[in-house]
Protein backbone atom coordinates (compact mmCIF):
# COMPACT_ATOMS: atom_id res chain seq x y z
CA UNK A 1 0.00 0.00 0.00
CA UNK A 2 1.37 3.50 -1.16
CA UNK A 3 2.06 5.74 2.22
CA UNK A 4 2.14 9.47 2.52
CA UNK A 5 6.07 9.83 1.19
CA UNK A 6 5.49 7.23 -1.69
CA UNK A 7 3.05 9.28 -3.33
CA UNK A 8 4.72 12.43 -3.53
CA UNK A 9 3.07 14.42 -6.69
CA UNK A 10 0.19 12.38 -8.95
CA UNK A 11 -1.97 13.44 -11.99
CA UNK A 12 -4.11 11.73 -13.89
CA UNK A 13 -3.88 11.47 -17.88
CA UNK A 14 -7.07 10.10 -18.79
CA UNK A 15 -9.12 12.63 -16.46
CA UNK A 16 -6.52 15.74 -16.82
CA UNK A 17 -6.08 15.82 -13.49
CA UNK A 18 -9.18 15.02 -11.69
CA UNK A 19 -8.23 12.24 -10.09
CA UNK A 20 -5.35 14.52 -7.96
CA UNK A 21 -8.34 14.70 -5.33
CA UNK A 22 -7.37 11.14 -4.00
CA UNK A 23 -3.06 11.61 -3.71
CA UNK A 24 -3.73 15.69 -2.92
CA UNK A 25 -6.01 15.64 -0.09
CA UNK A 26 -6.19 11.58 1.11
CA UNK A 27 -2.41 10.50 1.21
CA UNK A 28 -0.59 14.05 1.12
CA UNK A 29 -2.62 15.91 3.48
CA UNK A 30 -4.65 13.21 6.17
CA UNK A 31 -1.81 10.76 5.77
CA UNK A 32 -3.04 7.35 6.28
CA UNK A 33 -5.13 7.33 9.47
CA UNK A 34 -5.50 10.93 10.54
CA UNK A 35 -8.19 12.57 8.69
CA UNK A 36 -11.44 13.45 10.51
CA UNK A 37 -13.36 11.48 7.82
CA UNK A 38 -14.56 7.87 9.40
CA UNK A 39 -12.13 5.08 8.59
CA UNK A 40 -14.57 3.32 6.50
CA UNK A 41 -14.75 6.97 4.29
CA UNK A 42 -10.82 7.08 4.34
CA UNK A 43 -10.67 3.48 3.43
CA UNK A 44 -13.35 4.10 0.11
CA UNK A 45 -10.77 7.39 -1.04
CA UNK A 46 -7.27 5.15 -0.75
CA UNK A 47 -9.21 2.19 -2.60
CA UNK A 48 -10.52 4.78 -5.13
CA UNK A 49 -6.75 6.11 -5.52
CA UNK A 50 -5.80 1.79 -5.98
CA UNK A 51 -8.33 1.50 -8.77
CA UNK A 52 -7.32 4.17 -10.45
CA UNK A 53 -3.23 3.65 -10.64
CA UNK A 54 -3.32 2.12 -13.80
CA UNK A 55 -4.22 5.98 -15.42
CA UNK A 56 -2.05 7.70 -12.85
CA UNK A 57 1.51 8.65 -12.77
CA UNK A 58 3.88 8.16 -10.06
CA UNK A 59 6.99 10.43 -9.90
CA UNK A 60 9.82 8.30 -8.59
CA UNK A 61 13.24 8.26 -8.33
CA UNK A 62 13.76 5.92 -11.09
CA UNK A 63 12.54 6.75 -14.77
CA UNK A 64 9.97 4.75 -16.65
CA UNK A 65 11.50 6.20 -20.16
CA UNK A 66 13.52 4.08 -22.23
CA UNK A 67 14.44 6.36 -24.85
CA UNK A 68 15.81 9.58 -24.24
CA UNK A 69 14.06 13.17 -25.19
CA UNK A 70 15.71 15.26 -27.94
CA UNK A 71 18.01 17.69 -26.05
CA UNK A 72 15.24 20.76 -27.91
CA UNK A 73 12.24 19.00 -27.18
CA UNK A 74 13.41 18.60 -23.54
CA UNK A 75 14.41 22.58 -23.21
CA UNK A 76 10.83 23.43 -24.45
CA UNK A 77 9.37 21.14 -21.56
CA UNK A 78 11.58 22.75 -19.57
CA UNK A 79 10.22 26.39 -20.53
CA UNK A 80 6.88 25.34 -20.72
CA UNK A 81 7.22 24.27 -16.64
CA UNK A 82 8.97 27.63 -15.98
CA UNK A 83 5.67 29.45 -17.68
CA UNK A 84 3.38 27.32 -15.40
CA UNK A 85 5.14 28.79 -11.89
CA UNK A 86 3.40 31.74 -13.10
CA UNK A 87 0.23 30.24 -11.95
CA UNK A 88 0.28 30.73 -8.35
CA UNK A 89 1.30 34.76 -8.68
CA UNK A 90 -1.56 35.54 -11.08
CA UNK A 91 -4.21 33.71 -9.26
CA UNK A 92 -3.03 35.81 -6.15
CA UNK A 93 -3.60 39.21 -8.52
CA UNK A 94 -7.22 37.44 -9.26
CA UNK A 95 -6.25 36.83 -13.01
CA UNK A 96 -7.85 33.66 -13.47
CA UNK A 97 -8.62 34.19 -17.25
CA UNK A 98 -4.43 34.88 -17.67
CA UNK A 99 -3.91 30.87 -15.41
CA UNK A 100 -6.61 29.53 -17.81
CA UNK A 101 -5.21 30.71 -21.42
CA UNK A 102 -1.61 29.91 -19.97
CA UNK A 103 -2.87 25.99 -19.04
CA UNK A 104 -4.23 25.85 -22.53
CA UNK A 105 -1.79 26.71 -24.18
CA UNK A 106 0.86 24.51 -22.55
CA UNK A 107 -1.62 21.84 -22.98
CA UNK A 108 -2.18 22.07 -26.22
CA UNK A 109 1.99 22.29 -26.63
CA UNK A 110 1.87 18.97 -25.07
CA UNK A 111 -0.51 17.19 -27.20
CA UNK A 112 1.62 18.82 -30.44
CA UNK A 113 4.75 17.61 -29.43
CA UNK A 114 3.05 13.93 -30.03
CA UNK A 115 5.88 12.65 -27.20
CA UNK A 116 6.32 9.14 -27.51
CA UNK A 117 5.39 6.55 -24.58
CA UNK A 118 8.92 5.53 -24.57
CA UNK A 119 10.46 9.01 -24.09
CA UNK A 120 8.27 10.21 -21.22
CA UNK A 121 10.74 10.89 -18.86
CA UNK A 122 11.23 13.12 -15.61
CA UNK A 123 11.35 16.41 -17.97
CA UNK A 124 7.22 15.14 -19.50
CA UNK A 125 6.06 14.16 -15.73
CA UNK A 126 7.47 17.59 -14.42
CA UNK A 127 5.43 19.21 -16.53
CA UNK A 128 2.14 17.17 -16.54
CA UNK A 129 2.53 17.23 -12.79
CA UNK A 130 3.11 21.27 -13.04
CA UNK A 131 -0.24 21.28 -15.13
CA UNK A 132 -2.02 19.34 -13.22
CA UNK A 133 -1.22 21.52 -9.94
CA UNK A 134 -2.40 24.65 -11.91
CA UNK A 135 -5.55 22.96 -13.16
CA UNK A 136 -6.54 22.03 -9.55
CA UNK A 137 -5.73 25.67 -8.40
CA UNK A 138 -8.43 27.14 -10.61
CA UNK A 139 -10.54 28.48 -7.98
CA UNK A 140 -14.39 26.79 -8.26
CA UNK A 141 -17.13 28.82 -9.12
CA UNK A 142 -19.95 28.36 -6.57
CA UNK A 143 -22.51 29.37 -8.98
CA UNK A 144 -21.41 28.21 -12.41
CA UNK A 145 -19.63 25.15 -11.08
CA UNK A 146 -21.15 23.57 -7.73
CA UNK A 147 -24.86 24.41 -8.30
CA UNK A 148 -25.51 22.57 -11.42
CA UNK A 149 -24.15 19.48 -9.42
CA UNK A 150 -26.10 20.19 -6.48
CA UNK A 151 -29.76 21.07 -8.48
CA UNK A 152 -29.20 17.66 -10.38
CA UNK A 153 -28.79 15.17 -7.62
CA UNK A 154 -29.73 16.83 -4.43
CA UNK A 155 -32.88 19.30 -4.41
CA UNK A 156 -35.12 16.30 -4.65
CA UNK A 157 -34.73 15.46 -1.31
CA UNK A 158 -33.12 18.81 0.48
CA UNK A 159 -35.25 22.10 -0.71
CA UNK A 160 -37.78 23.94 0.64
CA UNK A 161 -40.69 21.35 -1.02
CA UNK A 162 -38.39 18.47 0.87
CA UNK A 163 -35.61 19.18 3.32
CA UNK A 164 -34.89 15.64 4.33
CA UNK A 165 -33.08 15.43 7.51
CA UNK A 166 -34.42 19.11 7.73
CA UNK A 167 -31.63 19.83 5.59
CA UNK A 168 -32.21 22.20 2.57
CA UNK A 169 -29.72 22.55 -0.17
CA UNK A 170 -31.79 24.87 -2.41
CA UNK A 171 -30.05 28.26 -0.82
CA UNK A 172 -26.23 29.36 -0.02
CA UNK A 173 -27.46 29.96 3.51
CA UNK A 174 -28.98 27.35 3.58
CA UNK A 175 -25.89 25.13 2.83
CA UNK A 176 -24.29 26.65 5.61
CA UNK A 177 -27.11 26.22 7.92
CA UNK A 178 -26.44 22.53 7.57
CA UNK A 179 -29.36 19.96 9.44
CA UNK A 180 -30.09 17.88 12.03
CA UNK A 181 -26.65 16.57 12.32
CA UNK A 182 -25.27 20.29 12.52
CA UNK A 183 -23.21 21.75 9.09
CA UNK A 184 -22.50 20.13 6.26
CA UNK A 185 -19.89 22.41 4.84
CA UNK A 186 -16.50 23.31 7.32
CA UNK A 187 -15.03 25.75 4.80
CA UNK A 188 -11.53 24.10 3.60
CA UNK A 189 -12.30 21.29 5.82
CA UNK A 190 -13.55 18.89 2.81
CA UNK A 191 -12.66 15.88 5.09
CA UNK A 192 -14.99 17.22 8.08
CA UNK A 193 -17.60 18.68 5.71
CA UNK A 194 -20.18 16.26 5.15
CA UNK A 195 -21.79 17.56 1.70
CA UNK A 196 -18.41 15.90 -0.05
CA UNK A 197 -18.10 12.46 2.51
CA UNK A 198 -21.21 11.78 2.26
CA UNK A 199 -20.57 11.55 -1.50
CA UNK A 200 -18.22 8.59 -1.12
CA UNK A 201 -19.68 6.92 1.51
CA UNK A 202 -19.07 3.10 1.80
CA UNK A 203 -22.16 1.91 2.30
CA UNK A 204 -24.54 2.35 -0.84
CA UNK A 205 -27.44 2.74 1.73
CA UNK A 206 -25.72 6.16 3.11
CA UNK A 207 -23.76 7.31 -0.07
CA UNK A 208 -25.62 10.43 -1.37
CA UNK A 209 -27.36 11.11 -3.50
CA UNK A 210 -29.49 8.27 -2.04
CA UNK A 211 -31.24 5.72 -4.29
CA UNK A 212 -29.32 7.08 -7.28
CA UNK A 213 -25.42 6.27 -9.31
CA UNK A 214 -22.38 7.25 -7.55
CA UNK A 215 -21.45 10.76 -8.45
CA UNK A 216 -18.38 11.10 -11.43
CA UNK A 217 -15.30 11.67 -9.74
CA UNK A 218 -14.91 15.07 -11.85
CA UNK A 219 -18.12 16.12 -9.72
CA UNK A 220 -17.12 14.86 -6.16
CA UNK A 221 -13.62 16.91 -7.08
CA UNK A 222 -15.33 20.19 -7.95
CA UNK A 223 -17.52 19.80 -4.34
CA UNK A 224 -13.73 19.10 -2.68
CA UNK A 225 -12.13 21.72 -4.27
CA UNK A 226 -14.55 24.72 -3.64
CA UNK A 227 -14.79 23.35 -0.04
CA UNK A 228 -10.98 23.43 0.27
CA UNK A 229 -10.92 26.98 -1.01
CA UNK A 230 -12.75 27.80 1.53
CA UNK A 231 -16.43 27.27 -0.17
CA UNK A 232 -16.94 31.11 -1.49
CA UNK A 233 -20.13 32.38 -2.86
CA UNK A 234 -19.76 34.11 -6.10
CA UNK A 235 -23.68 35.19 -6.53
CA UNK A 236 -25.75 37.66 -5.44
CA UNK A 237 -27.78 36.81 -2.59
CA UNK A 238 -27.25 34.04 -0.61
CA UNK A 239 -30.78 33.60 0.44
CA UNK A 240 -31.78 33.25 -3.11
CA UNK A 241 -32.45 29.85 -4.79
CA UNK A 242 -28.86 28.50 -5.73
CA UNK A 243 -27.65 29.95 -9.56
CA UNK A 244 -30.67 32.59 -9.35
CA UNK A 245 -27.54 35.05 -10.45
CA UNK A 246 -26.97 33.49 -13.59
CA UNK A 247 -30.84 33.35 -14.63
CA UNK A 248 -31.40 35.78 -17.40
CA UNK A 249 -33.23 38.54 -15.48
CA UNK A 250 -36.84 39.41 -17.43
CA UNK A 251 -38.61 42.17 -17.54
CA UNK A 252 -41.10 43.25 -15.73
CA UNK A 253 -44.61 41.98 -17.13
CA UNK A 254 -47.34 44.19 -17.36
CA UNK A 255 -50.36 43.12 -14.87
CA UNK A 256 -53.90 43.93 -16.05
CA UNK A 257 -56.57 43.47 -13.33
CA UNK A 258 -59.87 42.11 -14.50
CA UNK A 259 -62.85 44.40 -14.32
CA UNK A 260 -65.56 41.94 -14.38
CA UNK A 261 -66.72 41.52 -18.30
CA UNK A 262 -64.38 37.90 -18.32
CA UNK A 263 -66.19 35.15 -18.78
CA UNK A 264 -63.22 32.89 -17.01
CA UNK A 265 -61.96 34.40 -14.32
CA UNK A 266 -58.57 33.77 -13.49
CA UNK A 267 -59.48 32.99 -9.50
CA UNK A 268 -62.36 31.12 -9.83
CA UNK A 269 -61.54 28.84 -13.04
CA UNK A 270 -57.41 29.05 -13.69
CA UNK A 271 -55.77 28.67 -10.29
CA UNK A 272 -57.49 25.91 -9.03
CA UNK A 273 -56.11 23.72 -11.77
CA UNK A 274 -52.46 25.40 -11.64
CA UNK A 275 -52.41 24.39 -8.38
CA UNK A 276 -53.97 21.35 -8.26
CA UNK A 277 -52.61 19.82 -11.56
CA UNK A 278 -49.65 21.78 -12.69
CA UNK A 279 -47.56 23.50 -10.06
CA UNK A 280 -46.20 20.59 -8.47
CA UNK A 281 -43.79 20.07 -11.30
CA UNK A 282 -43.58 23.94 -12.08
CA UNK A 283 -42.03 25.45 -8.28
CA UNK A 284 -39.09 25.17 -7.02
CA UNK A 285 -35.56 25.17 -8.07
CA UNK A 286 -36.05 21.92 -9.97
CA UNK A 287 -39.43 23.55 -11.87
CA UNK A 288 -39.65 21.23 -14.87
CA UNK A 289 -38.33 22.86 -18.29
CA UNK A 290 -37.18 25.49 -16.07
CA UNK A 291 -40.93 27.34 -15.92
CA UNK A 292 -41.87 28.18 -12.60
CA UNK A 293 -44.97 30.36 -11.94
CA UNK A 294 -45.68 30.15 -8.59
CA UNK A 295 -46.94 33.48 -8.79
CA UNK A 296 -48.97 35.05 -11.48
CA UNK A 297 -46.15 36.92 -12.59
CA UNK A 298 -44.00 34.05 -13.11
CA UNK A 299 -47.00 33.02 -14.87
CA UNK A 300 -46.87 35.47 -17.30
CA UNK A 301 -43.18 36.30 -17.26
CA UNK A 302 -42.89 32.03 -19.13
CA UNK A 303 -39.94 30.03 -19.06
CA UNK A 304 -36.93 29.30 -21.31
CA UNK A 305 -39.21 28.56 -24.52
CA UNK A 306 -40.71 32.17 -24.65
CA UNK A 307 -43.76 33.30 -24.67
CA UNK A 308 -45.93 31.19 -22.90
CA UNK A 309 -48.82 33.52 -22.48
CA UNK A 310 -49.38 36.37 -24.66
CA UNK A 311 -52.56 37.86 -23.51
CA UNK A 312 -55.20 38.43 -25.92
CA UNK A 313 -52.92 35.81 -28.33
CA UNK A 314 -54.01 32.28 -27.37
CA UNK A 315 -52.37 31.30 -30.79
CA UNK A 316 -49.20 32.62 -30.09
CA UNK A 317 -49.34 31.63 -26.10
CA UNK A 318 -46.95 28.02 -26.54
CA UNK A 319 -49.16 27.02 -22.55
CA UNK A 320 -52.50 26.67 -24.94
CA UNK A 321 -50.38 24.66 -27.21
CA UNK A 322 -49.61 22.24 -24.83
CA UNK A 323 -52.51 21.77 -23.37
CA UNK A 324 -55.20 21.82 -26.29
CA UNK A 325 -53.41 21.60 -29.55
CA UNK A 326 -50.50 19.23 -29.56
CA UNK A 327 -51.08 15.72 -30.79
CA UNK A 328 -50.19 14.01 -28.06
CA UNK A 329 -51.16 16.38 -25.70
CA UNK A 330 -47.51 16.99 -23.32
CA UNK A 331 -49.03 18.41 -20.54
CA UNK A 332 -50.13 18.15 -17.95
CA UNK A 333 -46.95 15.45 -17.95
CA UNK A 334 -47.93 11.46 -16.54
CA UNK A 335 -51.29 12.69 -15.43
CA UNK A 336 -54.87 12.21 -16.65
CA UNK A 337 -55.78 15.04 -19.20
CA UNK A 338 -57.21 18.13 -18.64
CA UNK A 339 -61.14 17.77 -19.79
CA UNK A 340 -61.79 19.91 -23.03
CA UNK A 341 -63.27 22.05 -20.93
CA UNK A 342 -60.69 23.19 -18.42
CA UNK A 343 -58.54 23.53 -21.30
CA UNK A 344 -60.96 25.90 -22.89
CA UNK A 345 -61.34 27.56 -19.93
CA UNK A 346 -57.28 28.24 -20.48
CA UNK A 347 -58.00 29.52 -24.35
CA UNK A 348 -60.75 32.10 -23.35
CA UNK A 349 -58.51 33.24 -20.28
CA UNK A 350 -55.83 34.12 -23.00
CA UNK A 351 -57.68 35.35 -25.44
CA UNK A 352 -59.97 37.71 -22.68
CA UNK A 353 -56.59 39.02 -22.12
CA UNK A 354 -54.99 37.31 -19.03
CA UNK A 355 -56.61 39.55 -16.53
CA UNK A 356 -55.86 39.34 -12.61
CA UNK A 357 -58.67 39.32 -10.47
CA UNK A 358 -56.27 38.81 -7.49
CA UNK A 359 -54.86 41.26 -4.68
CA UNK A 360 -51.33 40.89 -5.07
CA UNK A 361 -49.73 39.24 -8.68
CA UNK A 362 -46.23 38.16 -6.63
CA UNK A 363 -48.06 36.49 -4.23
CA UNK A 364 -47.96 32.76 -4.47
CA UNK A 365 -51.07 31.66 -6.24
CA UNK A 366 -52.04 28.95 -3.74
CA UNK A 367 -52.91 31.88 -1.67
CA UNK A 368 -55.93 32.23 -4.11
CA UNK A 369 -56.98 28.93 -3.59
CA UNK A 370 -58.70 28.13 -0.16
CA UNK A 371 -58.37 24.55 1.12
CA UNK A 372 -61.25 22.39 1.71
CA UNK A 373 -61.50 23.49 6.07
CA UNK A 374 -60.95 27.01 4.39
CA UNK A 375 -64.31 26.73 2.24
CA UNK A 376 -66.11 24.77 5.22
CA UNK A 377 -65.16 27.78 7.83
CA UNK A 378 -66.39 30.37 4.97
CA UNK A 379 -69.59 28.30 4.52
CA UNK A 380 -69.99 28.66 8.29
CA UNK A 381 -69.74 31.92 8.60
CA UNK A 382 -72.04 32.61 6.33
CA UNK A 383 -75.03 30.46 8.18
CA UNK A 384 -77.18 32.55 9.56
CA UNK A 385 -77.89 31.64 13.19
CA UNK A 386 -81.08 29.32 13.00
CA UNK A 387 -79.20 27.48 9.73
CA UNK A 388 -76.06 27.06 12.18
CA UNK A 389 -77.99 25.89 15.17
CA UNK A 390 -80.47 23.57 12.94
CA UNK A 391 -76.92 21.90 11.84
CA UNK A 392 -76.11 21.42 14.97
CA UNK A 393 -78.76 19.76 16.27
CA UNK A 394 -78.37 17.58 13.66
CA UNK A 395 -74.70 16.18 13.54
CA UNK A 396 -75.47 15.87 17.66
CA UNK A 397 -78.55 13.97 16.57
CA UNK A 398 -76.46 11.71 13.86
CA UNK A 399 -73.44 11.41 16.37
CA UNK A 400 -75.99 10.05 18.87
CA UNK A 401 -77.65 7.09 16.50
CA UNK A 402 -74.09 6.02 15.79
CA UNK A 403 -73.08 5.67 18.94
CA UNK A 404 -76.84 4.44 20.42
CA UNK A 405 -78.44 3.04 17.75
CA UNK A 406 -81.18 1.35 20.37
Amino acid sequence: MLGSGALVQVFSTGLSGKLHLFGGILLQKCGVGNCGVQNRSVGVLRSLLVNVLSTVVVISAASCAVAALPPETRKELADLQKQLKEAPALLKKNEVDKVKELIAAVDARITELMIPEDEKDRAWTGLKTALEKARYALPVSFEKEVTPIVKTNCLRCHSEAQASANLRLDTYAAIGKGGRSGPVVFPKVPNRSLLAVKLIHPDEKLRMPQGAAKLKDEEILTVVRWIEQGAPFDGADRDAPIGDSLVEKKPPVQVVMADGSETVSFRRDIAPMLVNICIGCHSGNNARGDYRFETFEQLLQGGPTGNTVVPGKPDESYLIDLVLRQDPLKMPAGQAQLKLSQAKAFETWVREGAKFDGTDPKAPIRTLVPSDAEMEAARLAAMSDADFEKRRIEQAEALWKRVAPR
